[in-house]
Parts: structure tokens; sequence; C-alpha cells
């Protein structure tokens, strides 16, 4: 934040406060006298910048209220929920908001009861900082939340006070800001490619495949066209890899997945179920079409010389979608099948 503050040498430093050696005003709102000691004792040594806490204790929503009218320039408030009331907290801090119109102050929320959160609309109303049960007291991630708290006042404290320059700021780097926008454009795409895809065969992982297959379910279902899948798995493929190593068997499965690949057509969707599984969805096609395609891949795949195993053999199991299928019926019917064509000798096709 400090690199995009220019300020002439006698203007006054709106963030030299949070550098001084005054001591940060922090509120303990809380019922219960042991919470105020403890807490006091906890952070006896916390500094932020070099500076040292000044706590100011409200034991009730009056109370605190009042604090909050006489110390304007307070920093943090570690507001209890429930003080005499249930709503005691959320009234001071709907307070703190509305009421004082006090923007600045950072609110960390604590309760006494596990589990209790505040509804996610009250936290964004009242810009509420943080939210912890007060058995974190000790944590590490109460001192780490107080530090935010900190940084977030400093911070807010700084932009109010340098919005002008701010914005003309922004206006000098909008080119680069968009330029920056467009290499995340990038870099989602480059992630979503990377989430959907297996990186060792390029082809659609397990994931990919079945949003598309529930989408394709969808469709027929809804136009009633036919639509079938295929799953394949490679004969004995532990034992190419045991016998030629991992780097040939990989070389082997990039292989395959070439001649599948051109084997079907370009709206049919190849995807490596795991392993030396793969499976392919066929939109618009009925089991006999798909038992054709499926005969034609297993001859090619038989006759091929692949380039560090010689030949290898796959098995096929394949099924038809029909109108009571869901995702989770029409994968396991194909699997089925496929495991029937393992159990008949393997290099087969079997459907279900």
């Amino acid at each position: 934040m400090s690199e995009l503050i220019f300020k002439e040498p006698d203007e006054p430093n709106p963030a030299q406060d949070l550098q001084s050696k005054d001591k940060i005003k922090v509120i303990i709102a809380d019922d219960e006298e042991e919470v105020h000691v403890v807490t006091k004792y906890v952070l006896r040594d916390f500094e932020y910048k070099g500076r040292k806490l000044e706590f100011l204790s409200a034991y009730s929503g009056d109370e605190t209220k009042q604090l909050l009218r006489e110390h304007p320039d307070a920093s943090l408030i570690l507001l209890d929920i429930v003080m005499e009331r249930d709503d005691s907290g959320l009234n001071v801090a709907e307070f703190i908001r509305e009421g004082l119109r006090n923007n600045l102050i950072r609110i960390i929320l604590r309760t006494g009861q596990p589990g209790l959160a505040p509804e996610e609309e009250i936290i964004v109303k009242y810009d509420i900082n943080d939210y912890k049960e007060k058995t974190e007291l000790t944590s590490r991630k109460f001192k780490t939340a107080m530090t935010m708290a900190l940084r977030a006042y400093a911070d807010i404290i700084t932009i109010d006070s340098f919005r002008a320059i701010l914005e003309q700021e922004v206006r000098v780097r909008t080119a680069e800001l968009e330029e920056k926008n467009r290499e995340l454009e990038r870099l989602n795409r480059e992630l979503e490619r990377h989430a959907t895809t297996d990186a060792l065969t390029g082809t659609y992982n397990r994931m990919k495949f079945n949003t598309l297959l529930e989408t394709e379910i969808k469709r027929s279902r809804r136009y009633k066209r036919p639509m079938s899948i295929a799953m394949l798995d490679i004969d004995f493929f532990k034992n190419i890899n045991d016998n030629f190593g991992h780097a040939a068997g990989d070389c082997a499965l990039r292989e395959f997945v070439e001649i599948v690949s051109h084997s079907i057509r370009e709206c049919d969707v190849l995807a490596r179920w795991g392993g030396e599984e793969f499976v392919i969805l066929f939109p618009e096609t009925t089991l006999e079409e798909t038992l054709q395609v499926s005969e034609k891949l297993r001859q090619r795949i038989e006759t091929t010389c692949f380039e560090r195993i010689g030949n290898m053999t796959c098995s096929f199991g394949v099924t038809q979608f029909s109108i009571e299928d869901e995702m989770e019926t029409l994968n396991k019917r194909v699997d089925e099948a496929l495991y029937e064509a393992k159990r008949n000798g393997r290099n087969t096709i079997a459907c279900k």
C-alpha cells in the first residue's frame, strides 16, 4: 500500500499514528471478568509495528457504546456476541456501523458457545473482521486474527486519507491491470485444462467425462435420442510395465489413445477412467453401432505393433442408455460388461 502513496513533505501522514509510540486502543466487550483478565494476559506482550496495546474494558452493551463514543480512535473491538442479552453483541455492531457511522474500527466477534456462528449476511452488513470462539484465545490463530485486523485498520486509514491520489494511480495503472486480467484469464483457462485433462495421455479425465456424460444423459432423455458408452481395458497391462518398464508402458498408453482418437468421431468423447482403463461416450449411437465401432477398434489394437512393447490386446464393455438410467447406473452397467469380457478370456467385447 505504501508504494501507492505520494505526498508533499509538509503534508501530515495519516498512517503516522500507527507508526508512533502511542498505544493501540483495543476495546474488550464481555460480561465475564475472567475473559478480560485472560485476554489482557495473553496479549500483554503483543505488538503491532512496535506499538503495544491499551485495553479498554466494557461489561455490557451500553458500557461498550459509551466507550466507543469516548474513544472514536479505537482500532479494534473484541466483541462478545452474548452479553446481558443474546443480541447485545450484534446490537453493538449495528451501533458502530450505522449509529456512529464508524467504518474504521475492526470488529472481532467472540462467543463462548462453540458452533454458534453469525449469519453470513450479518458478517457482510456490519463488516465483521473475524469470528472466534473464546476457546481460541490462547491459540496462534487468535493472534494472527489480531494482526490481520490491525493491518486492515491501518490500510483503511491510509486508503481513506489518500483516496484521490489512489484513484489517480488506478487510472495510470488501468492498462497494466487490463493486461494482468487478460493474463489471469489465460491462467484460468490453463488451470481448467489441467483440472479436466489427464496429464499423461492428454484425454479428458474421469471427472470431466462424468460431467459431459451427465449433460448427454439429460439431452438423450429429453429428446429420446440413443446414446451408448464403451469401457476399454488393456489386457495384462501390469505385465507390460513389469517386462518393459513404466516408461514403455506410458508410451504404449499414449499410442493407444492416438489410435482410439483417430478411430472415433469428433463428437465422441474419450477419457481415461483410471490406470489402463478408458471410456468412450458415443452420442446419437445405438448399441449395435457401438458394437461395430468397438469391434473395429479391438481388431486395430490387436494388429498394431506398438513402438516399444510389440503387440497388446484390449477388452471392451458396451452398454446403451435407457430412459430410466442415471449416470451411476450407466457407469455401473458398462463396468460390469467390461468385467464380463475379461471373464470371457479378454480381447473380446461384452454388452449389457
